[in-house]
C-alpha cells in the first residue's frame, strides 16, 4: 500500500495502535497487518452503522467504533500512534473541520502520526468561477450538496489554508500535492506529528 510507503519512515518503533478513522468497509485497514505488521493493534471508527455492523462480523481481530457526523469517538485520550484518514476531510462542513481536528488530538499520543488528505490545489480546475475567488483567498471552499460525509458533499482545501489549519495543533512532516492522473486528481497528502508538550 502506498500508504504505508510514505508513512513507515516517521512511525515510532514497537508495537503501535493504529486507527482508519473512516474506514468505510475497511478496505485498507485488513491489508494492513500483512504489509505494516502482524504485532500491531488495529482499529477502524466510521459514522455509518450498517459499515460498522458489517466490519464487526466479517473481520475478527480489528477494533471498530461507531460515532456520529461529528465527534467524540468512543477512544480514551492519547490512544493512538498512527492515525490516518483517507478522503475524510474531502467530504465536511468548514464546523466539522474543526471539531474533528481538535478530536484527532485528542485522540493522538505525543509523537503519534497523522496521514490526512485533502483536495487541494489541482482541484481548483473543478471549482466554479465564484468558488474560485475563495479558493484563490486562501479560503476553504465547501459544496452543500447532498448529505454531509456523503461523496456529493464536497470540500476543496487549498494548500495555503490546509497548512495554516493543521499547523494550528501539530507538526507538518510532509506535503505532498496531488497531481492530475490518467484516472482523475489525486488528492494532497499531509504527514504530520502531535509535538510533546514543552
Amino acid at each position: 500500500l502506498w500508504l504505508v510507503g510514505a508513512v513507515k519512515p516517521h512511525l515510532p518503533e514497537g508495537e503501535l495502535d493504529v486507527l482508519d478513522w473512516g474506514c468505510g468497509p475497511a478496505r485498507v485497514l485488513r491489508q494492513l497487518p500483512g504489509i505494516l505488521g502482524e504485532e500491531h493493534r488495529y482499529w477502524g471508527a466510521d459514522y455509518n452503522p450498517r459499515t460498522i455492523a458489517w466490519c464487526r462480523r466479517h473481520l475478527p481481530g480489528f477494533g471498530f467504533d461507531l460515532h456520529g457526523i461529528l465527534p467524540p469517538t468512543g477512544f480514551a485520550d492519547a490512544r493512538f500512534d498512527f492515525i490516518y484518514g483517507i478522503c475524510i476531510f474531502t467530504h465536511l462542513a468548514a464546523d466539522s473541520h474543526s471539531a474533528w481536528l481538535c478530536e484527532l488530538d485528542r485522540l493522538t499520543w505525543a509523537g503519534g502520526i497523522l496521514l490526512l488528505t485533502t483536495q487541494g490545489d489541482a482541484f481548483r480546475e473543478k471549482l466554479s468561477d465564484a468558488e474560485r475567488i475563495h479558493f484563490d483567498a486562501g479560503e476553504l471552499v465547501v459544496r452543500h450538496s447532498g448529505k454531509e460525509g456523503h461523496r456529493v458533499f464536497a470540500a476543496v482545501q487549498p494548500a495555503r489554508w490546509a497548512r495554516r489549519f493543521f499547523g494550528t495543533r501539530f507538526a507538518i512532516l510532509e506535503h505532498r500535492p496531488g497531481q492530475a492522473q490518467a484516472w482523475g486528481i489525486a488528492q494532497d497528502v499531509w504527514i504530520l506529528q502531535k509535538e510533546a508538550p514543552g
